[in-house]
């Protein structure tokens, strides 16, 4: 009904007063800038499949920035690891990349974002932190005999940097780490949530929870995913480089049919078929998938997980928060969001 856009127009007065009150006078950038062009583009456009192109209003420096950083990223990577200096394990989530990647080489991009009054030319320093860091890739490079490019960069803008590496290289995946929470709305100033919803490539999400190796793996998804073959194949890769085995775990409730059951079963049998060596199919019962998965978690290294795609008003303008699977998960988790 008229519900949503009535809120959305006091949530317009409300902002525009406090925007002629303060934010007129802030010299950096707020969400409605960064993001706002882009949340138009989801509400107004998402039903019209031939709207593919997207106004710039960059400045000229931004526009030369992106060609540097264009230059400076390795066109055949197959997996882009971005780091923002907050990981667990930056080790761990490289070697992670690793066993996504199906290419010759990686690239590694340690992102700064700094406010937008600074130039950026002036920032563009190897610290104490970013050599230290390079050095501990370079462990991980020689022990798993890898060919990584590691690159530090300056913005002003981290989601509109990823939407770049997204859109100007050929990579497979983007790879970052994850604390669980996803608050993609509009509302919410959370570049991450943008990053989810607007990036061009298969999207990679790692919350690390201290595992250190990987033997056993279970991938959580539901038997009518549209993604579920291309998860399988995923996983099944990353299985390969940790020398791992995986489950593929499928959870129902009570008064599911027998008929029902054994036709997913045969379904999904058929798709670990290609992977019958490292693989097996697990299913339970259960009213609350998500407390069921919780506990099960504890007899596996790696929870990898799907994109759930649900979009409702309150998504849209307030994020969906935590996910629950990830947040209560006590081994790592790996949530892949696949492009069609």
């Amino acid at each position: 009904g008229w519900m949503p856009i009535l809120v959305l127009l006091i949530i317009a007065l409300i902002g525009s007063i406090i925007y002629y009150t303060y934010g007129i006078k802030a010299s950096r950038t707020g969400v409605l800038r960064n993001y706002g062009h882009r949340a138009a583009k989801f509400l107004f456009f998402r039903n019209r499949n031939n709207y593919t192109e997207e106004k710039s209003n960059h400045s000229i420096s931004d526009e030369k920035h992106k060609d540097w950083l264009d230059g400076q990223i390795n066109p055949d990577a197959g997996v882009i690891i971005s780091l923002f200096g907050n990981e667990y394990s930056p080790e761990s989530l490289v070697e992670l990349g690793a066993a996504l990647n199906q290419r010759k080489s990686l690239q590694v991009v340690n992102i700064k974002e700094v406010p937008d009054q600074t130039f950026l030319d002036a920032v563009l320093i190897e610290t104490p932190k970013i050599r230290s860091l390079k050095r501990q890739l370079s462990i991980v490079q020689d022990i798993n005999k890898l060919k990584l490019d590691f690159e530090s960069i300056v913005t002003h803008n981290v989601s509109g940097t990823m939407q770049v590496l997204s859109d100007h290289s050929k990579s497979d995946w983007l790879l970052i780490s994850w604390d669980g929470r996803i608050s993609n709305g509009f509302i919410i100033n959370n570049p991450l949530g943008w990053i989810v919803s607007n990036i061009n490539s298969n999207f990679a999400l790692f919350k690390d929870n201290g595992v250190r190796y990987i033997n056993k793996v279970v991938l959580a998804v539901r038997p009518n995913s549209k993604e579920i073959k291309k998860l399988i194949m995923t996983t099944a890769n990353i299985c390969k480089f940790y020398n791992a085995s995986f489950t593929l775990l499928h959870v129902f409730s009570e008064d599911n049919t027998i008929d029902n059951l054994e036709e997913i079963k045969n379904n999904s049998d058929l798709l670990l078929s290609e992977y019958k060596d490292i693989s097996s199919l697990r299913i339970e019962y259960s009213e609350d998938p998500t407390e069921s998965v919780s506990e099960l978690t504890a007899e596996y290294d790696l929870l990898v997980l799907g994109t759930p795609k649900k979009d409702t008003w309150k998504s849209m303008l307030f994020g969906t928060g935590k996910d629950k699977f990830a947040v209560n998960s006590a081994c790592s988790v790996l949530r892949l969001t696949i492009k069609d």
